[in-house]
């Protein structure tokens, strides 16, 4: 996670071009680098997520303060097709851009760490997206990340430096975690692409999330499972009849759990009867798995001593489709860990994956194309992004 001074995130499109590599495991389908072939606004990309058709993706820029979109030519890369920037002349709510998903085709969600908000671009009729809502109280940053200055009562929509987008399985609900705001806030997205704030997931009743950064929602919507990095804790929520409740709280205290050190990232099966943690503190993965009575415990901890340098300071992991591999990487490092997923839930690590000529270094996220092997990897500091054809 950026240290709250937002680092670096971004596209050149050179063809499939093999590198070289740790394994044979991958090629170099597409270099997308900042300010060249085409390419603007990647300065410290965040992420590249992919529409459900692979037909269309989208990124943000935490340091440019972009939001940019992209489509596909008759070879298949991508190429840049639009661009949205916050400045002064054009004040949109994207300083710290952290996060953009695709709802559907017509539809992106974009959070902006810094300004506190939730975005909605929507298609017109000409197929281009425009900028239709936005949530945000609108508190400059200096404010909310003051620890002299008490901001709960500017605070009315719990979008203080929110982190992440989570959608359910049907698209019709997104849960943001907000670090400062210290909450999940829950919205609601109607079948007219339009969205509704339905507020905090804890109510009034202000829980300790733990400063949430990351949060997994099961197909009926009514369970979470919360990181909150600063807390070094787990939390996790039931609803009934549209009312959250906390069920679970594990924390590093415990005294097997010393290794959840700064949650960032979650994984689950569908069926959360396992879910996986990238905790960067302690550069590792810790596996949970659930107990007949609903509550989970630890599984299985792997750390960098046992699998290398991919997981020191681990921040980002992904499963596949078929949840038979896991995928590991680190903000503070190189090279991607990739695991087999037993039945149980349980990871065996298979091997580590870098491009020796041009490290796969400080990646900030990982996203599979749908139904394909390609995969989007975000490098920070290098203003890069790599789509990658993982082989078979």
């Amino acid at each position: 996670m950026y240290k709250f001074a937002i680092s670096a995130f971004a596209f050149i499109a050179l063809g499939a071009m093999p590198f070289s590599a740790i394994s044979n495991t991958f090629d170099v389908v597409q270099t997308i680098q900042n300010n060249t072939a085409g390419f603007s606004g990647l300065d410290n990309p965040r992420t590249l997520r992919f529409n459900l058709q692979g037909t269309q993706a989208v990124a943000v820029s935490g340091d440019d303060n972009t939001l940019v979109t992209f489509a596909l030519n008759e070879n298949g890369l991508l190429f840049q097709d639009q661009h949205f920037q916050s400045s002064d002349t054009q004040p949109l709510l994207l300083t710290g851009a952290s996060d953009a998903v695709f709802v559907n085709s017509n539809l992106i969600l974009n959070t902006s760490f810094y300004d506190g908000a939730l975005n909605v671009f929507a298609k017109d009729n000409a197929g281009k997206f425009n900028l239709v809502q936005s949530f945000s109280d609108e508190v400059p940053y200096k404010v909310v990340f003051d620890p002299t200055k008490n901001t709960s009562a500017q605070d009315t929509l719990g979008l203080f430096a929110p982190w992440k987008i989570s959608l359910s399985d049907d698209k019709n609900d997104a849960f943001i975690p907000s670090y400062k705001s210290n909450t999940v806030t829950a919205f609601k997205i109607t079948s007219a692409n339009r969205v509704t704030w339905l507020g905090p997931i804890d109510g009034a009743e202000q829980t300790d999330m733990g400063g949430p950064v990351d949060v997994l929602v099961n197909k009926k919507v009514d369970e979470l499972i919360v990181a909150g990095y600063e807390g070094d804790v787990i939390t996790l929520w039931h609803q009934t009849n549209g009312t959250y409740a906390m069920k679970q709280r594990i924390v590093k205290n415990d005294s097997n759990l010393r290794a959840l050190s700064k949650p960032q990232a979650l994984a689950s099966r569908p069926n959360f009867t396992i879910f996986y943690v990238a905790a960067a503190g302690s550069s590792s993965i810790l596996v949970f798995e659930r107990q007949q009575n609903g509550q989970y415990h630890l599984l299985q901890t792997i750390d960098a001593s046992q699998v290398g340098k991919p997981l020191n300071g681990v921040s980002s992991i992904l499963l596949d489709a078929d949840g038979k591999r896991l995928y590991a990487a680190s903000e503070s490092s190189s090279g991607i860990a990739v695991f087999s997923v037993s039945a149980t839930g349980k990871l065996t690590h298979i091997e580590n994956f870098d491009d020796l000529i041009n490290p796969l270094a400080n990646i900030s996220a990982l996203a599979f194309m749908a139904k394909t092997n390609l995969l989007a990897v975000p490098l920070a500091k290098q203003d890069t992004i790599k789509i990658l054809k993982i082989r078979k």
